[in-house]
């Protein structure tokens, strides 16, 4: 199964996360960002470190293997409202062929 590791992380304002592809294959890009300023893209099989500066959820895919449920999900801070997550997963998850139960059960435990 192509995933993120951990799908859900939780982490502070101003944390770093290394996006670490297991081949050259794999990137990092967000699809739903509190606002533009956290967006990114990392290049193709290159460990990349991203500092996230913003409040709120951000969910993350891998482009080639967006189809087959490589999402991840990051929340930044403790106060987020994940409205806007939720909605734009739902916009895109008819999209996903496989996991897509995995990511609707990561997005319930954000409180």
């Amino acid at each position: 199964m192509m995933v993120f590791e951990p799908i859900l992380s939780k982490i502070s304002v101003g944390d770093t996360v290394n996006f670490i592809p297991s081949d050259a294959s794999h990137n990092a890009e967000s699809f739903s960002v509190p606002t533009e300023k956290s967006t990114f893209k990392t290049p193709y099989g290159k460990a990349t470190k991203i500092t996230f500066n913003e409040e709120g959820i951000v969910l993350v895919k891998c482009l080639p293997h967006f189809s087959l449920g490589m999402i991840g999900i990051i929340v930044i801070g403790e106060n987020v409202d994940k409205k806007k997550a939720v909605s734009d997963w739902q916009t895109i998850r008819a999209g996903v062929a496989i996991n897509k139960e995995v990511i609707d059960q990561a997005l319930a435990q954000i409180k």
